[in-house]
């Protein structure tokens, strides 16, 4: 039998936006719901059933760590706050090691907080989405701190399909733009060409659609604009759509 073994729930990691909250976070989960609805019609004995439209959430818990000098600069409970009932699309991506689940067009249903006399003050929220859910392959997430640099390749198991890539990036301003090309190759060391691109003015997150046939390995090539001396913070994710 295959040896498997149990990946702990440190190693999980979640962006909202811009924002990587995971230092402020102490748990999420990922809930996929599909009901169905039974009927009954003249000339059929059975009862007839079809499926609902599907739903998806993610209920997400951490704590609450003050405020920024500027509004929603990362802050779990700004974070929430600002993303409660909005009309915009949040995207939120749960890593999940090797795997990731993104809702690309969800909002923020729920803000409850916690402060008791004798422990930490915590936070639930919850991030919900009618359909707008793809599960992916994770590709990077870390700092970028030099123009043209590569992150880690990572091994994506087999060659495959994708359409789609979401990039999450945050330590530049609404005038920068930073460009994030996924990049695969068939063997770790081989060459790697361009897959797809995403090029974000600001800081925010995005998903752009297209892709197809990669390879087995890939990594992410960041492109940093001028006068970034420390960088910026990004996560990549091959979509499966």
């Amino acid at each position: 039998m295959p040896d498997f073994t149990a990946v702990p729930g440190s190693a999980a990691r979640i962006w909202i936006d811009e924002f990587e909250l995971s230092q402020q976070s102490s748990g999420a989960e990922f809930q996929a719901e599909l009901t169905t609805e039974s009927y009954n019609i003249m000339g059929q004995s059975a009862v007839q059933q079809y499926a609902a439209t599907p739903s998806f959430s993610i209920p997400h818990h951490g704590y609450y760590t003050g405020h920024g000098a500027t509004p929603n600069l990362g802050y779990f409970e700004e974070a929430l706050y600002a993303r409660l009932g909005t009309t915009l699309p949040v995207t939120v991506t749960l890593i999940l090691g090797p795997i990731t689940y993104t809702m690309f067009g969800s909002w923020g249903t729920q803000l409850t907080i916690d402060a008791p006399v004798e422990g930490l003050i915590t936070m639930d929220g919850n991030w919900a989405s009618p359909d707008s859910i793809r599960r992916g392959a994770f590709v990077a997430s870390q700092a970028f701190p030099t123009q043209g640099l590569n992150s880690t390749p990572v091994d994506l198991g087999a060659a495959n399909i994708a359409n789609a890539i979401v990039v999450h990036a945050h330590g530049f301003t609404g005038a920068e733009v930073v460009t994030v090309a996924v990049q695969t190759a068939s063997t770790v060391n081989g060459s790697y060409t361009p897959w797809l691109t995403a090029s974000l003015t600001g800081p925010k997150a995005a998903v752009v659609l297209g892709g197809g046939a990669h390879g087995q390995f890939a990594r992410a090539l960041v492109t940093l604009p001028g006068g970034l001396p420390t960088g910026v913070n990004v996560m990549a994710a091959m979509l499966y759509i």
